[in-house]
């Protein structure tokens, strides 16, 4: 799975054993969690849903 450093944007491949682990970031040292498939999946069905009930429209891709 392909995330972003939430600190610098550094693009960063990831095995599911980092799933909802602690990882460091090689580029800048800033530590996060990755986030499962799962739950990045759920978060765009929410964040679409609230989207479309707040403004009537689904967000730009």
């Amino acid at each position: 799975m392909e995330i972003n450093c939430p600190g610098c944007g550094a693009g960063l491949k990831v095995g599911e054993k980092h799933h909802y682990k602690m990882i460091k970031c090689p580029k800048c040292g800033k530590e996060f969690q990755v986030l499962g498939r799962e739950t990045i999946q759920l978060t765009k069905d929410y964040i679409e849903k609230q989207m479309k009930k707040d403004f009537g429209k689904e967000p730009e891709k």
